[in-house]
């Protein structure tokens, strides 16, 4: 029978990004829930009925086990997190229920709703590169909410002039929300990116929404390069 003591506390559960409102998301949210217990948490899902559980709409064919996702914080055994990347979901409002134990067998459910829009434009966060001056190579980041879901980015160096010089576009399904690409600095026609000011500007859209974009300056300092 469970124990007396503490129950597992979720702390918070969300979706793409933490929101005191009735969240609305795009189809393919990417699920995040946090979790404490001073007994310490169920990680293995020892017991039977005692793993991580996400249900959505309470349906038992939409019910998804988040054992294996779970991390401990760092040095610890009473709180970590768990995530899912949920698959495709139809437009309008949504219920998911989530289920953690800790080690003496005491439950906790929370739930969260949220709703679902088609089309809902990406945001990005910050955008940067590295290193930066850069000499033979630079690394673009781009910070973005769109984990787990299809999405198309681009990347434009232009001159001061605003010329355009260099673009890569990408597209596919996204692994986490942090996008990195690195660039050898050499143009389309094979010559390395002389040293100056450049501006780039990154875009990104996901399921066919409008496009978002993010532009910064960044330091180029050519040399011999083997």
């Amino acid at each position: 029978s469970p124990s007396s003591s503490s129950i597992p506390t979720v702390n918070s559960l969300r979706l793409t990004v933490p929101s005191p409102r009735l969240e609305t998301v795009n189809a393919n949210p990417f699920f995040v829930a946090q979790i404490s217990d001073r007994d310490g948490i169920n990680a293995s899902g020892a017991g039977i009925g005692h793993d991580m559980q996400l249900v959505i709409d309470g349906d038992i064919n939409q019910t998804y086990n988040l054992n294996d996702n779970f991390s401990f914080d760092f040095g610890s055994y009473t709180s970590g997190q768990t995530y899912y990347s949920l698959p495709t979901l139809e437009p309008g409002e949504h219920l998911l229920r989530f289920r953690a134990w800790d080690i003496l067998n005491n439950p906790s459910t929370s739930t969260l709703r949220f709703v679902v829009r088609n089309g809902l434009k990406p945001e990005l966060g910050n955008i940067a590169v590295t290193p930066d001056p850069a000499r033979e190579s630079v690394t673009f980041i781009v910070v973005h909410d769109r984990s787990g879901a299809e999405a198309e980015i681009e990347i434009d160096v232009m001159d001061a002039s605003g010329r355009l010089l260099w673009t890569h576009r990408e597209n596919g399904s996204t692994t986490s929300n942090t996008y990195t690409m690195t660039w050898n600095l050499t143009l389309d026609n094979g010559q390395p990116l002389q040293t100056g000011i450049y501006l780039y500007r990154v875009r990104m859209r996901s399921d066919n929404s409008s496009w978002v974009s993010k532009a910064k300056k960044m330091v180029i300092i050519s040399g011999f390069r083997l």
